[in-house]
């Protein structure tokens, strides 16, 4: 692909490429060069506008790498052609991995790590400038602290105010987790990444990736290694998920 001639520039024409994970026209390659290993991205059919919204979630990538989260450093990034081309840096991984008991109890570390990490103050405050799940959020999260308190109860938001909150991925399919033989786990792809309450991030996962009671189960074991629950967040998971998960 013409698209990729920086990349063949940066790290070599022998390089080789093995897909990691494929999901409509957007492939995830493992890059092996003799500068290392990298993850190669190739998101085709984007706008600038698009662009604009994916570096946004790259520089929240950064800087939770800067942080010390395991996430993938970016080594380039470039829009050629209407496609997106990014490298990072492999930290850890294996596109073989399966979701069983202990895949899933290191994923629930790995975001009970991240979730602990990004409900402190230095996060909270760049709130209203990530992306939200509704238009209303965003404003409440903005204004909350002003006039938007008083609004009555009826808004969807308020049923959360007094729960925990951060980024949440909302992408944790297979190929966005990555598992190595020693147990070593990276979180990638923060495209769909939005600041909002802990617990409905956990729901979303359950009802869109995972579907497993079992499952769900081990991965809240890992989770609470790293954050426990509170009461209010318990009884929301076994009202929208059931009684047995934990």
């Amino acid at each position: 692909m013409a698209v990729l001639d920086k990349v063949y520039k940066k790290y070599g024409n022998d390089l080789k490429l093995e897909v990691i994970t494929k999901k409509d026209t957007k492939v995830v390659y493992h890059l092996k060069s003799k500068q290392g290993d990298f993850i190669l991205f190739v998101i085709p059919d984007i706008t600038p506008s698009k662009f604009q919204k994916y570096m946004r979630s790259q520089g929240v990538q950064q800087r939770l790498v800067k942080d010390g989260f395991n996430a993938a450093p970016i080594e380039m990034v470039y829009y050629q052609d209407k496609t997106i081309i990014a490298v990072h840096r492999k930290l850890a991984g294996s596109k073989n991995y399966e979701r069983n008991a202990h895949t899933m109890l290191i994923t629930g570390k790995l975001i009970g790590k991240l979730h602990r990490m990004t409900t402190g103050k230095e996060y909270k405050k760049d709130a209203p400038f990530m992306p939200h799940p509704n238009i209303l959020a965003r404003l409440v999260l903005a204004l909350r602290d002003t006039f938007i308190k008083r609004i009555p109860a009826y808004f969807t938001y308020f049923k959360f105010r007094d729960f925990p909150q951060g980024i949440c991925h909302r992408d944790l399919i297979i190929g966005n987790v990555l598992i190595d033989d020693e147990d070593n786990a990276c979180l990638i792809d923060y495209d769909k990444h939005r600041y909002m309450p802990f617990v409905v991030g956990i729901v979303y996962f359950y009802h869109k990736h995972l579907k497993n009671k079992k499952l769900i189960k081990d991965f809240l074991k890992g989770y609470q290694q790293e954050l426990p629950l509170t009461p209010k967040e318990i009884a929301y998971l076994k009202e929208n998920i059931g009684e047995d998960y934990l």
